[in-house]
C-alpha cells in the first residue's frame, strides 16, 4: 500500500495499454518529448479505462545509470506523494521487462524548456517567475516536512528540468529517481552516501563529503532562482568584453564578492529579457535570498520558510510597488474599482448549457462564472469613470482562472479598451500561453491572491472627463471549443 491509501495493483497499467498510448514508443516530436539517463519520456492519452488522461510516460532504459533500485524507489515515493505543486502520479508498468512510471503530464513542459532560448524566456515575466519559485518551493518544503508514513524526502536532483508547468504555469517537481529518506523532527541528520544528482547544481560540500542533506537541495534550489533572474542556465558560460567566459554561479559569486562594483556587474546578473518591466526592490529582494541558498556554510543557508516568506515578498514589491507607501485603507480601496461577473455582460451566460454560476472561497465575490462550452467567447464590461478617485493613467484587466480540464484558450483573441471617444484595441490576447507565438502578444500574469490577470488596454482619465469606460474581450474563433474558463470579474487600477 502507498501512503496515500491507494493500492498500487490498482495503478498498474498493461504494457499494452502504454504501447497504444505512445503509438509503439513513436520517437515523433509529439510523442517523445524527453531524455536523459534514466531513458525516454512519452506524452501519450490514456484509454477511456483510464479516463481518457494526458500522461507524461517515464520508460527506463535497461542500460541507463537508474537502475531497478532508483525505479522502485521512485515508485515507492510518487505514488504516496499529495501536494498541489508535486506532479501527480497516474499508474506505473512492469510488464515484460519494462520499468514505466506514468504521471499526469505538464502541458507547458520544464521550466529548463522556457528558459533556455531568449524568446522563450521572454513569454515568462518576472511576476511570473517569481510565483512558479514560490510553488517550487513549496513542493520542496513538502518534501522536506516528511511525507505520510515516511520520514523526510530529500530530492537529491533540484533542477530547472525538473520543475514542470502545467496549464497555469503552476510549478510541479518531478523525477524522484535519486531521491533518498532521511530522518524528520532532527535538522542536523544527513544521509551518507555517495554524491549524484546533475553536475552544476550538485551542492559542493555535499560532493566533498558525501553527506546528503536537506540544504542539499536548497543549495541547487538557490541556483534555479538565478537561472531565473539572470536568463542564464547553470550549465552554460557567458562571454563578456572584459572578463573571459564564465559560468552562472562564477558570475554570481564574483558579483557579491565585490561589493565597489555592485552597479557595474549588474547588467551581467539580470536577464535582458525582462529587464524593462522588472521592479528593482523585487530582483533585489529575490536574489538576496537565492544567494543566502548557495552559501558555502551549510548552517548559513535559509529554510524553506525564509525562501518562501522571502520570495513573497519579492512578489508584493512586483505587483504592488505602492505597497510600500503607507495609505489609508479605504483610501487604498477607492483607488482600484473591480466589477464582479454578475455585473459583466458575457454572451450567452444566462443559458445554462454555456456557462454555470458558482461560489469559490478564494473570490472576493459571492459568485463567479464557469464556462462549460462555447465556440464563441465575448465578455463585456462598463464602469463610471465617477468611480475614481483620482486622475492619470489606468489599466483595465480581466480577472480569471482555469479548470483542470480547459480546451480551446490558447488560440489569440482581441481586447479593446475605450472612453471619451478615445478607443485602444489589442490583437493577439492569450488566455493561456500556445507552444508558438508571434511578436507582440499579450499573456497573462499571476497575481499575489492566486488568480490570474490579462491586460485589457489602458485608459487617461483627466480632470472634468465624464461618461464610462467600456471593456471588451473577445475570441470569435469558430474552429475550437472552448471551456474550463472562470471569470471573477474586470479590475481597473492605476498604472
Amino acid at each position: 500500500m502507498s501512503s496515500s491509501g491507494v493500492s498500487l495493483e490498482k495503478c498498474r497499467i498493461p504494457i499494452e495499454e502504454i504501447i497504444r498510448a505512445t503509438k509503439n514508443f513513436s520517437s515523433d516530436s509529439e510523442t517523445l518529448v524527453g531524455e536523459g539517463g534514466f531513458g525516454m519520456v512519452y506524452r501519450g492519452e490514456l484509454s477511456n479505462d483510464w479516463k481518457n488522461q494526458l500522461v507524461a510516460i517515464k520508460r527506463l532504459d535497461p542500460d541507463s545509470c537508474q537502475g531497478t533500485n532508483e525505479f522502485h524507489n521512485e515508485l515507492k515515493l510518487v505514488s504516496s506523494f499529495n501536494h498541489p505543486n508535486i506532479i501527480p502520479f497516474v499508474g506505473y508498468c512492469d510488464d515484460a521487462n519494462e520499468k514505466i512510471i506514468v504521471c499526469k503530464y505538464a502541458t507547458n513542459r520544464s521550466l529548463d524548456y522556457h528558459l533556455g532560448k531568449p524568446d522563450r524566456r521572454s513569454c515568462l515575466p518576472w511576476a511570473q517567475r517569481l510565483k512558479i519559485c514560490l510553488g517550487a518551493a513549496r513542493g520542496i518544503k513538502y518534501l522536506h516536512s516528511g511525507v505520510g508514513e515516511y520520514r523526510r524526502v530529500i530530492h537529491r536532483d533540484m533542477k530547472s528540468a525538473n520543475i514542470l508547468l502545467d496549464d497555469n504555469l503552476e510549478a510541479k517537481i518531478c523525477d524522484f529517481g535519486l531521491s533518498r529518506l532521511a530522518p524528520r523532527n532532527l535538522p542536523d541528520t544527513y544521509v551518507h552516501t555517495r554524491a549524484a544528482g546533475t553536475r552544476f547544481y550538485i551542492d559542493p560540500v555535499y560532493n566533498e563529503r558525501d553527506r546528503l542533506t536537506k540544504e542539499s537541495d536548497i543549495y541547487s534550489f538557490g541556483l534555479v532562482m538565478f537561472e531565473m533572474s539572470s536568463g542564464m542556465m547553470a550549465y552554460h558560460v557567458r562571454r563578456f568584453p572584459d572578463t573571459q567566459a564564465q559560468s552562472m554561479i562564477d558570475i554570481v559569486r564574483s558579483y557579491y564578492d565585490d561589493e565597489h562594483q555592485h552597479v557595474d556587474r549588474l547588467d551581467k546578473l539580470i536577464d535582458p529579457t525582462i529587464k524593462d518591466q522588472i521592479d528593482m526592490r523585487s530582483f533585489h529582494k529575490f536574489n538576496e535570498i537565492a544567494h543566502e541558498c548557495i552559501n558555502l556554510e551549510i548552517k548559513k543557508r535559509p529554510t524553506l520558510d525564509m525562501i518562501i516568506k522571502g520570495v513573497e515578498e519579492a512578489l508584493n514589491i512586483q505587483l504592488f510597488p505602492t505597497r510600500s507607501i503607507q495609505i489609508d485603507e479605504q483610501e487604498s480601496e477607492k483607488k482600484f474599482y473591480m466589477l464582479g461577473a454578475n455585473d459583466l455582460t458575457i454572451e450567452s451566460q444566462d443559458d445554462t448549457r454555456y456557462w454555470e454560476w458558482g461560489c469559490i472561497p478564494e473570490s472576493r465575490f459571492p459568485e463567479v462564472c464557469i464556462l462549460k462550452e462555447v465556440w464563441w467567447l465575448e465578455i463585456h464590461g462598463k464602469v463610471a469613470v465617477v468611480k475614481l478617485s483620482q486622475k492619470g493613467t489606468y489599466v483595465a484587466y480581466l480577472v480569471f482562472r482555469t479548470t483542470e480540464g480547459c480546451s480551446g484558450l490558447t488560440l489569440p483573441a482581441k481586447s479593446s479598451v475605450s472612453f471619451g471617444g478615445v478607443r485602444t484595441e489589442t490583437e493577439k490576447v492569450y488566455l493561456q500561453i500556445p507552444r508558438r507565438v508571434q511578436q507582440d502578444y499579450v499573456i497573462p500574469h499571476m497575481r499575489n491572491d492566486g488568480w490570474m490577470e490579462i491586460k485589457l488596454g489602458e485608459f487617461k482619465y483627466k480632470e472634468g472627463d465624464d461618461g464610462e469606460v467600456e471593456m471588451v474581450f473577445k475570441e470569435l474563433s469558430l474552429h475550437m471549443r472552448k471551456s474550463g474558463l472562470i471569470v471573477e470579474g474586470m479590475e481597473i487600477r492605476p498604472k
